[in-house]
């Protein structure tokens, strides 16, 4: 019972720790492309509207959807390390990375 609860625990603070590096990135990549946009206005795919009206609003939404989406990236990631795979993952080469990178963009088509 004991090794059941510091499963779980180590499944909730990779669950934890991939939603911070994830939201994190989440909104440094949205404050850089504020930055962008502010100090190069003529660039800006609809010049015409404000993003800032909504901001707030879109990221309490993107928030609650990065909960299922880290969720389960940390559920796949937690199991793995505990050995429960249906094959052996393949070892990380400098080309087994673009391979891999490569079906996973051919799969979602």
């Amino acid at each position: 019972m004991l090794a059941l609860l510091a499963s779980f625990t180590n499944f909730i603070l990779l669950w934890l720790l991939t939603y911070a590096l994830v939201f994190g990135s989440y909104l440094a990549f949205g404050a850089a492309f504020t930055w962008w946009s502010q100090r190069h206005p003529e660039r800006k795919i609809q010049p015409r509207r404000d993003g800032l009206k909504r901001r707030n609003k879109e990221i309490r939404a993107s928030a609650r959807s990065l909960i299922v989406t880290c969720g389960c990236f940390a559920g796949g990631l937690h199991l793995q390390l505990m050995g429960y795979t249906l094959f052996d993952p393949f070892a990380l080469t400098w080309w087994s990375a673009p391979l891999m990178f490569g079906a996973s963009v051919i799969a979602s088509l």
